[in-house]
C-alpha cells in the first residue's frame, strides 16, 4: 500500500501528477496517533501482532501481555479494538510515507533515474526487512475494505504518490504518471511477494534476492526505453537476502 492507492482528487491528465501544495505536504498527512501523547509500547506490540495475526486474530489480551500494560489502558487510549488496529496501521504507513516523502523531494543531482531508483530499492528494502511493514501492508489489501482503503490511502499515502507522479512524469513523459507510479509499486510489492513461490516455479526468480535486483528487474521492465546501465545500485546492507530466506 505505501503510495498504492491514487486519490483522483490529485491526479489529474496529461500525464502528470500536478495536485498544487502550498505548504510542507507532510505536515497535512494525518498523524494524529503520531503527536498524541499516547503510550508507543501500546502502538509497537499491536503493529506486531496485528501484521503477524491480523485483525480477527489478534486479541487485546494479548497486546496488553506483549506491551506490559493493564487491558484497561488500551481501552482508556483507544476505545475498541477496531480503533486500535485503525490507529496502528495510521502510524505505522504514516512514518514510513514522511521518510518516503522526504527521499522524493530532497535535493538530488544524480539524475532523475538514479533518483527513481533510489527510491525503489529503499522501498524494497523496507518490504524485505521490516517485517511489521510488510505484513500490515499484505494484510491491509487482502483484509480491508474499499472505505478503508481509501481512507488509509488519504491520511498516510498520498503525498508520497504525488511526489512519485511527478518524477515518473520527468522521466517517461509519453507515460500516464499515476498508472507508472502505481505500477512500479506494485511490481515491487508483487515480486518480493512471489519469491518464496516463484523460485518453484521458475529457477531465475532465485536470481531476485536483494532490493537492487528486484529494483533492476522492476525498472527494466517497466521503463524499458530508459538506459538504466549507468544507474547505480544503493551501497551496503548486504543481509537482505539472508533475512528474506528466513521469513
Amino acid at each position: 500500500m505505501s503510495g498504492f492507492f491514487i486519490d483522483h482528487d490529485f491526479v489529474v491528465s496529461e500525464n502528470r501528477c500536478e495536485h498544487l501544495i502550498e505548504s510542507n505536504p507532510i505536515d497535512r498527512i494525518d498523524t494524529t496517533i503520531v503527536m498524541e501523547q499516547v503510550p508507543e509500547k501500546i502502538l509497537n506490540a499491536a503493529a506486531k501482532l496485528f501484521a503477524d495475526g491480523g485483525f480477527e486474530r489478534t486479541v487485546i489480551s494479548d497486546i496488553a501481555k506483549s506491551a506490559r500494560v493493564a487491558i484497561p489502558t488500551i481501552y482508556h487510549h483507544f476505545g475498541n479494538k477496531r480503533n486500535l488496529y485503525n490507529r496502528t496501521c495510521v502510524w505505522v504507513f504514516s512514518r514510513k510515507a514522511q521518510a518516503h516523502w522526504r527521499q522524493l523531494t530532497q535535493p538530488y543531482e544524480g539524475g532523475d533515474p538514479q533518483h527513481l531508483y533510489n527510491y525503489l530499492e529503499a522501498l524494497a528494502r523496507d518490504f524485505m526487512e521490516d517485517k511489521v511493514y510488510y505484513g500490515l501492508m499484505h494484510r491491509e489489501l487482502t483484509d480491508r475494505s474499499t472505505q478503508g482503503l481509501k481512507e488509509l490511502s488519504e491520511q498516510s499515502f498520498s503525498y508520497a504518490f504525488a511526489e512519485l507522479c511527478k518524477l515518473c512524469a520527468r522521466i517517461s513523459p509519453g507515460k500516464e504518471s499515476s498508472t507508472l507510479g502505481l505500477s512500479l509499486h506494485a511490481m515491487q510489492f508483487g515480486l518480493i511477494d512471489m519469491l518464496r513461490f516463484g523460485v518453484y516455479v521458475d529457477p531465475t526468480f532465485k536470481s531476485l534476492q536483494t532490493p537492487a535486483e528486484i529494483t533492476r528487474c522492476t525498472v527494466s521492465s517497466l521503463l524499458p526505453e530508459v538506459d538504466w546501465s549507468k544507474v547505480k545500485a544503493v551501497k551496503g546492507r548486504k543481509k537482505t537476502a539472508a533475512k528474506q530466506r528466513k521469513r
